[in-house]
Parts: structure tokens; sequence; C-alpha cells
């Protein structure tokens, strides 16, 4: 009887070192788990700021782009312009 007891209490014993390892093991992971998602929630704000970002240059690359393609026209009208004023001139020497 003694040792039925003995090992009751050791298995007991065991029992109650399993739970509080396995309750200590799942705060650990619960804490891990709440460190990804808090990296999870700022990266996804980095993403938005970065969109927001990359939204801002392309619009200013486009205007440049529309600068760029007006001035190559003034340019080409200047050519054209200048190339006429020497037609003209050389018809009229």
């Amino acid at each position: 009887m003694e040792k039925r007891k003995r090992k009751e209490r050791i298995t007991v014993t065991k029992n109650v070192k399993w739970k509080a390892e396995a309750s200590r093991a799942l705060q650990e992971a619960q804490v891990e788990i709440e460190k990804v998602w808090a990296k999870v929630d700022y990266l996804k704000v980095a993403l938005e700021v970065q969109t927001i970002e990359v939204e801002h240059l392309r619009e200013a690359l486009w205007r440049e782009e529309e600068a760029s393609t007006g001035l190559k026209m003034a340019l080409t009208l200047s050519k054209d312009k200048r190339k006429t004023v020497k037609e003209e001139v050389g018809v009229e020497k």
C-alpha cells in the first residue's frame, strides 16, 4: 500500500512538473507570438509608407516626363523654325 501511495505521489509530482513546464512553454510561445504580431503590424505600416512614397515618386516622374516631352517638342519646333528661316533667307539671296 505504501509503495502504491509513493508511486501515486511521484506520478502526481511528475504531472505537476509537466503541467508547469507546459504552462511555461505556452507562455513563452505566446510572448513570441505577440512579438511576431508586433513585427507584422510594423511591417504593414512600413509598407503603407513605402507605397505612398512610391506613388509620390511616380507622380513626380510623370510630371518630369511631361516637362521633358514639352521641352523636346519646343526644341523640335525651334529647329523647324530655324530651318524654315534659313530656307527663306537662302531663297531671298
